[in-house]
């Protein structure tokens, strides 16, 4: 596996860590609108290794792990195993202080919309036909 893609700390039991579902209620906002705040920075991005025909799980980019916004970990079940992401304590707070001071605007959510499909659509265009 990609040392990029590992869990960014070895001591993670100790550290508070949210999924973007429970910071959304813990706000009151849009699950999604975490989500393009997060990939809009780059702090997050679709893993397409498993498979270049379907989306693909969302997991934190070296940048994110390093600022110490998000951290990754490993979630198995009996058919694989994936790598997720969780927002750390200083994600949270990013989070919370961009949307209380700044929230998304209509335009902007015009404008995220239409770069999250361009990229989607390059994404798709370039790993077709491609092996893993």
């Amino acid at each position: 596996m990609d040392n990029s893609l590992s869990i960014s700390a070895a001591s993670s039991e100790s550290v508070v860590k949210y999924t973007a579902s429970n910071v959304a209620k813990c706000l009151g906002i849009k699950r999604e609108d975490i989500l393009e705040f997060l990939k809009l920075r780059g702090y997050i991005t679709r893993d397409r290794r498993r498979s270049p025909t379907r989306k693909g799980d969302y997991i934190g980019t070296p940048l994110g792990i390093e600022r110490g916004y998000v951290s990754n970990y490993i979630f198995s079940n009996a058919k694989a195993s994936y790598v997720h992401f969780h927002l750390t304590q200083k994600g949270f707070e990013k989070i919370e202080k961009a949307f209380k001071t700044d929230p998304i605007s209509p335009e902007e959510r015009i404008r995220i919309d239409a770069v999250c499909k361009e990229y989607e659509k390059n994404m798709r265009s370039s790993s077709l036909g491609k092996a893993e």
